[in-house]
């Protein structure tokens, strides 16, 4: 789109258009910050972190197929017994799949696939796991160094992560509010009755 737009409004040719695009912008202005901020480069110089996210997507699609998440999701059943446990749950499962999958997108995933079954049990809507998945995976991505966001916002403001963490108040915010709403049992919207308990893949059954 924004070839597009360079070519149809600012006159510029396709082809000097799509080579800004990969290699980057040249200029230069009076304040040294932004001309180190707009001269980073293209695409050309988030290759590693495209390559970062497609590896972590790799990683939760294998972690999902030889039965970890399943495993994980298992213990979390038994464990998550009420709204506030089960939203604590749900934000660890992000936490998770950002520490060791490295992207939003895997995060997302293992705290989607690891708790739905307990918003099903307890006749919790899924707009709150949506909501709590959003809290534990999608806000905590750039507090973990080697993630996508994390490896982008360092290179992006040239600061460590653990330079700007303390100035994520934000989502340090997110987090405790998302955490009070689920152990206050607010705005834990119902589907109606609770499904009944069922056996659990990989969970002995008492006699």
């Amino acid at each position: 789109m924004g070839i597009v737009c360079a070519w149809l409004a600012q006159d510029v040719a396709p082809l000097d258009a799509m080579r800004t695009a990969y290699v980057g912008n040249a200029m230069q202005s009076d304040v040294d910050f932004l001309n180190t901020l707009l001269n980073r480069g293209g695409i050309e110089s988030m290759l590693g972190v495209i390559a970062l996210i497609l590896f972590a997507l790799g990683l939760g699609g294998l972690m999902e197929r030889v039965g970890v998440l399943q495993a994980i999701s298992n213990s979390f059943l038994r464990w998550a017994d009420n709204a506030g446990r089960l939203t604590l749950s749900t934000m660890l499962g992000g936490f998770f799949g950002n520490f060791f999958g490295g992207a939003a997108y895997v995060s997302l995933i293992t705290a989607s696939t690891i708790t739905e079954k307990n918003y099903d049990k307890q006749g919790i809507d899924r707009r709150v796991l949506s909501r709590n998945a959003e809290a534990g995976g999608t806000i905590t991505t750039p507090m973990v160094p080697w993630t996508d966001g994390g490896v982008f916002m360092a290179m992006t403001l040239g600061v460590s992560t653990l330079s700007y963490l303390p100035f994520l108040w934000y989502h340090m915010l997110v987090l405790l509010i998302t955490l009070f709403y689920g152990y206050a049992n607010i705005a834990i919207w119902r589907t109606g009755e609770p499904q009944e308990d069922t056996a659990v893949p990989g969970v002995a059954m008492k006699s």
